[in-house]
């Protein structure tokens, strides 16, 4: 008996003996989810968790645009690694992921169910741990589905009312919105279904297009005239434009803080600068019919006027402009001209006359005044040599009565009242006296009358001037071993460059070198070999040695000759100068 139940125990036994004893099997609580950032130069990526079929992945790439593309087994990409408990990888087959794009490899299965455990059938412990983990693995499936949805917080409990959607017909087209009870509604962006937004709000989301929604915003729009008051209260305002009627003087505004409003006056009345109403420049404004300003409430109490604009276009603030450093003003009436001029500008002006008349001929010009602080621009204008008189053909005399032989100084003067200018002569290098109201000048040259006070011809070419009938200016035929003053015929009152044809002899051979030179240097006797040399020479006896030299005068129109001895003859006629009329400023 016992034996026969030993062998009953066998037969039970024995199925057992067939299969191995499997260890424990452990599984990883992790969302199977792996997601990586393409660098260009990889294809193959790893998933970290256990597939049962090359199936079971659903892969996805999301170009940079944000564009999400299911990607397709075996057509977009292989499998290695199915059953293996630490995963494995996928290839795609396009190759390496474009930088920047974005790869998921996430499970996903169908949920069936289809192993069938019999009564009395075989155990087979590795089934039942396939179906445990396939199990396990649909619950991580679903947990990664619900961790990316939206979801009532923990201590609110779930209704129908709070989670159900509208349906699909009442909610297409339309947004998603919350009612005051916090469930969801499909919302048209309109007043009738928009429960949460104020009433104001309502009237803006109706509005069909942009112009009527920035009317019920108040912007470009017209709103209703305020009357002027000691306070006005731009806040009242119904629209962004308002006309302010009225003659009332304003002294504060009411404006909250970062609102602006434009305002149109319609009469006369004063905007008074205060600490609450500021206004350009400090100072306070008169309004005119038709003036705009534009108010800015600024802080608690205060409101500034950032712009203000003038119907006759003329500036709110006058600023003082300085005349000198290259600026000119010059007025004339109610106009003033501001102009950038280079300092000690001169241009035209050029003097003429034909000589034994009475009558200076000036070009038309422009020059920057002695003081570089006024632009005096003058038309071609004739004077004569009476007393002054304003006009072309009037005299140009600041005093007295003209001289023979003798040097007037000519000025291009400026009146800054009335913007005229005219032409002044006097004996005065630097000090004429000026007609009244007249109180710019600018030093355009000199003239020299003859003995009929006259003046006597010459002509100008820029800042040279050519006598039209040279004269002898120095013929002394005992020029001293020292050195000897000589006055030219040119203006006085100013250093200038004489321009002479000189002529120089002596009875000794080498007496006739001699030295012409700035009085203002230092003198030395002239020589052939050493230092200042000689300006011109007659080496041989009773030589006669002509030349033409130009020489620095002296502000008296005089040089200094010196020659080696004393028995050499020296004349010089003075052709011209040239006068730089204060260019050099």
């Amino acid at each position: 008996m016992l034996k026969r139940w030993g062998f009953v125990l066998f037969l039970a036994l024995a199925p057992l003996a067939l299969y191995p004893v499997l260890a424990p099997a452990s599984f990883s609580t992790t969302a199977p989810r792996n997601d990586y950032v393409g660098n260009g130069a990889t294809a193959t990526y790893t998933y970290s968790f256990r597939i049962f079929a090359s199936s079971d992945l659903k892969v996805t790439k999301t170009d940079t645009s944000g564009v999400s593309t299911t990607l397709t087994l075996t057509t977009d990409y292989t499998v290695t690694g199915v059953n293996s408990a630490s995963g494995g990888t996928i290839t795609l087959t396009a190759g390496n992921l474009t930088s920047g794009y974005a790869l998921t490899i996430r499970f996903q299965r169908s949920i069936q169910q289809a192993t069938d455990l019999r009564n009395q059938g075989g155990y087979f412990a590795s089934t039942h741990e396939n179906k445990f983990d396939e199990t396990t693995r649909y619950s991580q499936q679903l947990q990664d589905q619900a961790d990316r949805s939206i979801k009532l917080p923990e201590t609110e409990a779930g209704t129908a009312a709070k989670t159900t959607l509208p349906t699909a017909t009442s909610r297409a087209s339309k947004f998603l919105g919350f009612d005051s009870s916090g469930n969801p509604i499909a919302a048209a962006g309109t007043s009738a279904d928009l429960t949460p937004v104020s009433a104001y709000i309502n009237t803006l989301l109706d509005d069909a297009t942009a112009t009527d929604a920035r009317q019920t915003l108040l912007l470009d729009k017209h709103g209703a005239d305020i009357a002027s008051a000691g306070t006005l209260n731009l806040d009242a305002a119904t629209g962004d434009l308002v006309d302010v009627t009225g003659t009332t003087t304003i002294t504060a505004v009411t404006l909250a803080e970062g609102v602006e409003k434009t305002v149109r006056f319609t009469g006369a009345l004063t905007l008074t600068h205060g600490a609450s109403l500021v206004l350009p420049g400090s100072t306070n404004i008169t309004t005119a019919a038709g003036d705009v300003a534009v108010f800015r409430g600024y802080a608690s109490g205060v409101v500034r006027v950032v712009t203000y604009q003038k119907l006759s276009g003329l500036a709110v603030v006058l600023q003082t402009v300085a005349a000198g450093n290259g600026i000119g003003v010059s007025t004339s009436g109610s106009t003033t001209t501001v102009s950038a001029i280079p300092r000690s500008y001169l241009a035209g002006l050029a003097m003429s006359t034909a000589g034994s008349s009475a009558t200076m001929s000036i070009a038309a010009g422009q020059a920057t005044d002695s003081t570089n602080a006024q632009n005096i621009t003058l038309a071609a204008i004739s004077k004569t040599t009476s007393a002054w008189a304003v006009g072309t053909g009037n005299g140009c005399l600041d005093t007295g009565a003209i001289a023979n032989s003798t040097w007037y100084h000519f000025y291009a003067i400026l009146r800054t009242d009335t913007g005229v200018t005219d032409v002044l002569c006097s004996t005065s290098a630097s000090a004429p006296t000026m007609p009244t109201s007249y109180s710019f000048k600018r030093r355009i040259g000199s003239g020299k009358t003859d003995g009929s006070a006259q003046w006597t011809a010459f002509k100008q070419t820029g800042d040279w001037f050519y006598w039209v009938t040279p004269t002898l200016t120095v013929d002394v035929t005992d020029q001293s071993s020292t050195a000897v003053s000589r006055t030219l015929n040119m203006p006085v009152g100013f250093k200038m460059l004489a321009d002479m044809q000189i002529m120089v002899s002596t009875a000794t051979a080498s007496d006739g070198y001699t030295y012409f030179r700035d009085p203002d240097s230092t003198d030395s006797a002239p020589s052939v070999t050493v230092a200042p040399l000689a300006s011109h020479g007659a080496a041989l006896a009773n030589a006669t040695t002509p030349n033409r030299m130009m020489v620095m005068t002296k502000n008296d129109a005089t040089i200094t000759t010196r020659s080696v001895g004393a028995s050499t003859t020296v004349r010089i006629v003075t052709m011209g100068w040239q006068d730089r009329r204060g260019r050099d400023d």
